[in-house]
């Protein structure tokens, strides 16, 4: 199921997220302001457990520098991990966002850390060990541990939830900072956490459900100064039965309030158009 994301990002970085060798999710993330712009998935819930590790990206990909981006949220990704305009494999590896846009831009690899490492997620301290790197530099591009120390009425806020997630390395691996923003304490553990569980019930009768969730950047930033904190927190699925999509929603929060309102993927586009300054559809053909 394909989606069209129009936004005014710079400096944005294409991560397929990777733990134990396997491509897990993606994520578009924001290495200006350290977050996650979204995060996008299939729901696939089972038994699992929480991560007791905080992981960050050493892995090399892909920037795209230019001010209006067109983006597919869910797409298929070349075998030799090589992302084009035309590349589409017939086998999926994962969600990645890719260019849509025939429209002149420029692509580059980036480096989170440093191209040669390797690009499982890892800890801080594991790849400090391993490459004799220091946080500030792991931190560079990204939300390092620090960022997230004694923060006051603030989560670890997932896009991509562990809860969402099929077994314990895929639980895992939505412990990477590049999947978390800074997300109202009470908010995160109550209405959001509700709208999470939820999604079950939603998901009946679905052969597959797609789920894209992102953040709107704020005006404010964490006490370190490096990651922003969010002024909404956004989420919208798409429900498909083999291949004929059955229904569709949204749902949006103001990132300081214990307020979830759930809305119809289209009026969640429109409010998103109105936050973002820009086209937004979130699934093609708006999941009909």
């Amino acid at each position: 199921m394909l989606g069209l994301l129009l936004l005014q990002v710079l400096n944005a970085a294409s991560i397929c997220q990777v733990y134990a060798n396997k491509y897990r999710f993606a994520t578009l993330y924001d290495r200006n302001r350290r977050i996650p712009v979204y995060s996008a998935y299939k729901y696939q819930p089972g038994n699992g457990s929480r991560s007791d590790s905080w992981f960050v990206e050493p892995q090399e990909g892909h920037v795209y520098d230019f001010s209006l981006i067109h983006l597919f949220s869910c797409i298929e990704m070349t075998k030799n991990g090589v992302l084009t305009i035309r590349d589409v494999c017939s086998r999926v590896i994962c969600f990645i966002p890719c260019i849509l846009s025939t429209d002149t831009f420029s692509s580059y690899h980036f480096k989170l850390v440093n191209k040669d490492y390797r690009k499982d997620m890892q800890t801080e301290d594991s790849i400090i060990r391993q490459y004799n790197t220091s946080a500030n530099e792991i931190g560079k591009n990204q939300a390092i541990d620090n960022d997230y120390m004694n923060l006051t009425n603030l989560d670890r806020g997932h896009l991509c939830p562990s809860s969402h997630q099929i077994d314990d390395d895929s639980r895992t691996a939505t412990f990477t900072l590049t999947n978390i923003v800074p997300q109202d304490r009470t908010l995160n553990q109550h209405a959001w956490r509700e709208y999470e569980e939820g999604m079950m019930q939603k998901s009946r009768g679905c052969t597959t459900t797609y789920v894209i969730t992102g953040a709107v950047h704020g005006d404010t930033n964490v006490p370190s100064g490096r990651v922003n904190i969010p002024s909404h927190i956004w989420s919208a699925a798409c429900c498909v039965k083999g291949k004929k999509p059955l229904r569709s929603w949204g749902a949006i929060a103001k990132n300081n309030e214990n307020v979830v309102q759930n809305l119809t993927l289209v009026r969640l586009e429109k409010w998103l158009e109105k936050l973002y300054n820009g086209g937004v559809i979130l699934f093609n053909n708006s999941c009909t």
